[in-house]
């Protein structure tokens, strides 16, 4: 009996995997249908008649260069979060969510699939959604930076109210950046060597402040901690 449950068993885990495989290539197939079908040939055709191959070759070498780059980004991420997601695993998630943000309405849908695929790894949301947001900021002010370093360097790039509008947005990441770093490194550090805390068990525990300060807007230090709160029910 214990052979013949482990034959079927076999049997049931090969055709899931199929199954999987199956849906995956049909999702694959209606996407690139889905792109093809306003895609015109010709016009495709006379383009690369008109293309130079050695740029080509060296624009889509430094396509693959920076999307390998920001893979051993992202896994650097995910292993500061003690994630146990190998290299070679970053890579191919990372190339699946690039696909994915190409094709999906919007630019964050490979984001939820590399999310996604790290949760089924690891069984963890909220470290994996943190290292991919953090990916994407560190991107996002990176880019910013070289926007506005080409703005005051060339300037047929300037446009009225362009540089307005990146120098609000690199002052908001800034904010941002400054108020991580102090959340996370300095507290953190504070935490660790004054208080004789580990720090995420600290703001896991202060989570619930948190959320009711913000869904409320009173000051955090106005709401009790969650130990107070039990005393006081109890």
């Amino acid at each position: 009996m214990s052979r013949e449950a482990e034959a079927e068993g076999e049997r049931r885990s090969v055709l899931r995997n199929f199954s999987d495989l199956a849906a995956e290539l049909l999702v694959s197939a209606g996407l690139l249908s889905w792109l093809l079908s306003g895609f015109d040939l010709v016009a495709f055709g006379n383009i690369l008649q008109r293309t130079q191959i050695g740029l080509f070759v060296l624009a889509a070498g430094f396509f693959a260069l920076s999307n390998l780059l920001g893979a051993f980004q992202w896994f650097l991420l995910l292993r500061g979060q003690a994630l146990s997601v190998s290299l070679r695993q970053a890579v191919v998630l990372y190339w699946v969510g690039v696909f994915f943000n190409n094709v999906l309405l919007g630019n964050i849908g490979g984001d939820a699939i590399r999310i996604y695929d790290v949760r089924r790894l690891t069984g963890e949301t909220s470290r994996a959604a943190a290292a991919t947001f953090m990916d994407r900021f560190v991107g996002l002010f990176s880019t910013c930076c070289l926007a506005l370093g080409a703005c005051v360097l060339v300037a047929e790039v300037r446009r009225p109210g362009l540089v307005t509008m990146l120098v609000l947005v690199w002052s908001g990441l800034v904010v941002l950046l400054a108020l991580g770093f102090h959340y996370f490194i300095s507290l953190g550090l504070m935490l660790k060597y004054l208080g004789r805390v580990k720090p995420f068990q600290h703001y896991r525990a202060m989570s619930p402040v948190m959320r009711m300060a913000f869904s409320t807007a009173p000051s955090a230090a106005t709401c009790p901690p969650p130990s107070a709160q039990r005393r006081v029910r109890q």
